[in-house]
């Protein structure tokens, strides 16, 4: 389980299960995240590639200077 915090498609903070990670050619790493949140017409699922700085780890603190995975 990971936190899928603040992303465009769902701000706040969801519960999501990570599936992979992929590195983008640079620095920046994605994680592959299934989802859900609450859309206009209830709730739905997403699978999705996310920004490692927006997932975070629920059974840990909080990190406020690096990723917190």
């Amino acid at each position: 389980m990971c936190g899928v915090c603040d992303i465009p498609e769902a701000r706040g903070t969801h519960p999501g299960v990570l599936l992979g990670w992929q590195q983008d050619g640079g620095d920046r790493w994605l994680g592959r995240v299934m989802m859900a949140a609450e859309g206009r017409e209830g709730w739905v699922t997403m699978t999705l590639w996310v920004d490692a700085r927006n997932l975070r780890n629920l059974d840990a603190p909080p990190v406020t200077d690096a990723v917190g995975l």
